[in-house]
């Protein structure tokens, strides 16, 4: 086989590499501009938790954030804490 069509050879695998590095690398920008963004606030005793010990927390349908503290039951609406106490 002449040395041209070998070199030939070689210089297609290198751009086909190429062209697949570049693939995954535009791969890999893309998914990381669309990755989610998440919030995080931090609410403690200062803001009226009941307590710092925090045992669950969850989001109802409503958007409240229900806090189960040592101390009893809260729930935040993303700007104010109330307090529901251990009885309720």
């Amino acid at each position: 086989m002449p040395t041209s069509l070998r070199g030939r050879s070689t210089s297609t695998s290198v751009v086909r590499v190429l062209r697949g590095s570049l693939f995954v690398v535009l791969l890999f920008v893309a998914f990381v501009a669309n990755a989610q963004r998440y919030f995080f606030e931090n609410v403690g005793v200062q803001q009226s938790l009941p307590a710092s010990k925090v045992y669950a927390a969850l989001q109802d349908g409503f958007g409240l954030v229900w806090i189960g503290t040592e101390a009893g039951l809260a729930s935040y609406d993303g700007n104010k804490v109330t307090n529901h106490g251990t009885a309720e």
